[in-house]
């Protein structure tokens, strides 16, 4: 009986031993569980913020790439600008050239219709002085 005694007392002290062993390694493996679970947030999180960053970067190199092209469409356009005006003054320049040559034609022809005008009053003159000459020569010699 007292064996019968001891051996419920051990296989109680044995249920309770297991008891306790089985709550010990529970509780371990709970704690393991929330340390993972804490771990996969941190995970998780850490995750959400690359996200985040890799977005924010993603945004800020289109924002870079909008305003290289921008800058380089304005580039563009004021090389444009000054090509135009390149392109004018260099017409100007050839208009006011051969503006200058017409001038100078004309007053070169205005000189040359001078000289043939003075030679045209200079022979008429003469013309005129060798008829008078004449009319006065045929009228001397009528009255002979």
């Amino acid at each position: 009986m007292r064996e019968l005694k001891n051996q419920k007392i051990q296989n109680k002290i044995i249920k309770e031993q297991k008891s306790t062993d089985t709550k010990i390694r529970v509780q371990a493996d709970i704690k393991t569980f929330k340390q993972t679970q804490m771990e996969n947030l941190e995970v998780i999180e850490q995750k959400k913020l690359e996200i985040i960053q890799a977005k924010i970067a993603k945004k800020q190199e289109v924002l870079r790439q909008k305003m290289m092209a921008e800058e380089k469409r304005r580039k563009k356009e004021i090389e444009k600008k000054m090509q135009v005006k390149f392109e004018l003054e260099r017409k100007i320049e050839e208009e006011n050239r051969i503006r200058k040559e017409k001038e100078e034609m004309v007053a070169r022809m205005e000189q040359e219709e001078m000289e043939l005008i003075q030679r045209l009053q200079n022979t008429q003159l003469l013309q005129q002085s060798v008829y008078e000459d004449l009319e006065i020569a045929m009228n001397g010699s009528i009255r002979c």
